[in-house]
C-alpha cells in the first residue's frame, strides 16, 4: 500500500464568461488564466495556462446533463531547469461529461466522467504532468459528490475523484481523493 499524498496541489481560476440562455438549454464560454501550485516535499512547482472552456448544459425539471471541453493551454511551467524549457506550449484537451440530480434550492448531487487527452506536445521540454503534457490519453477522472450553494453567488463542491493515470495508453496508477472546489459568481450585468 502506498502512503497518501496529502494536500499537493493549489489552483487558481480568474476570467471572465459569456453566458445565454434558451429555455431549458444554457451556454456558457468562458476564457480564463490559470494558476496550478505544486508544493513539493523539496521545493514548489507551478504553472501558468490560458483556458477555453465551452460549456453547455441541458436542464430538465431536476435534472441536468453538462458537456464541458476545457482546451488547456500551458505556456510557462516552473518545474524544468532552464528558461528555454520552461516557457513553451502544450495543450491539453479535458472533456466532461456531468449528470446532475437537484435536490433542492441548495444542493445537488454530482456524477462525471473526464478525460484528459495530450492534443500537442512541447518539443523542448520532456513531458510532466505538473508542466508540459505528451499526446495521448493522460488521464481519466470520475466524480461523486454534490454542489452546495453557500449564497446565490458562492458556491462549495467536494467530490470523491477516482483517477487513473495513463502513459503510452497502459494504466500506470489510480489514485482516489477529495476534491473540494469554491466558485464564485461575479454578475457585472
Amino acid at each position: 500500500m502506498r502512503p497518501e499524498k496529502g494536500f499537493y496541489f493549489y489552483e487558481l481560476f480568474v476570467g471572465p464568461a459569456y453566458t445565454k440562455t434558451w429555455n431549458r438549454f444554457t451556454m456558457m464560454l468562458p476564457v480564463w488564466y490559470y494558476y496550478m501550485g505544486f508544493p513539493l516535499s523539496d521545493a514548489y512547482a507551478y504553472s501558468h495556462n490560458i483556458e477555453f472552456l465551452p460549456i453547455f448544459v441541458y436542464r430538465w425539471e431536476k435534472v441536468s446533463l453538462t458537456s464541458r471541453t476545457i482546451f488547456h493551454n500551458t505556456v510557462y511551467a516552473s518545474v524544468y531547469e532552464t528558461p528555454e524549457q520552461k516557457r513553451g506550449y502544450s495543450l491539453v484537451m479535458r472533456q466532461l461529461l456531468q449528470l446532475s440530480y437537484t435536490l433542492n434550492q441548495r444542493c445537488s448531487l454530482v456524477l462525471a466522467e473526464e478525460p484528459f487527452f495530450g492534443v500537442i506536445a512541447d518539443n523542448e521540454a520532456s513531458p510532466s504532468p505538473i508542466g508540459f503534457w505528451s499526446t495521448g490519453l493522460g488521464l481519466n477522472r470520475i466524480y461523486a459528490g454534490f454542489q452546495y450553494k453557500i449564497t446565490p453567488g458562492l458556491t462549495a463542491s467536494p467530490h470523491y475523484v477516482l483517477e487513473t493515470a495513463y502513459d503510452s495508453g497502459e494504466l500506470t496508477d489510480t489514485n482516489h481523493y477529495l476534491f473540494v472546489n469554491f466558485s464564485y459568481t461575479l454578475k457585472f450585468f
